[in-house]
């Protein structure tokens, strides 16, 4: 079979390819999140390898380091709010 290569999205149905995506997609938004740099990296190769785009891939991380971003500062808000009640 020379000439032949593996495609996910040729041995699956679309729906399956899909959910694969986002779940390999998933992972990887939770890697960036708990900063875990092996995971990073394994959790991209996989997301290229299920068939995830690099605008998508791009576009995950983009979204889980704004969400942990934003999680940073409500905590830090709270934590500011405590400390001006404190004379």
């Amino acid at each position: 079979m020379v000439g032949l290569q593996y495609s996910p999205k040729t041995i699956y149905s679309p729906p399956v390819v899909e959910m694969c995506e986002i779940s390999g997609l998933a992972a990887l938004a939770a890697a960036v999140a708990l900063d875990s740099s092996p995971c990073i990296v394994n959790n991209t190769k996989l997301a290229k390898k299920i068939g995830a785009t690099k605008a998508e891939i791009m576009e995950t991380i983009a979204v889980a380091k704004f969400a942990k971003s934003a999680t940073v500062l409500s905590s830090s808000a709270q934590a500011l709010a405590r400390i001006s009640h404190i004379n």
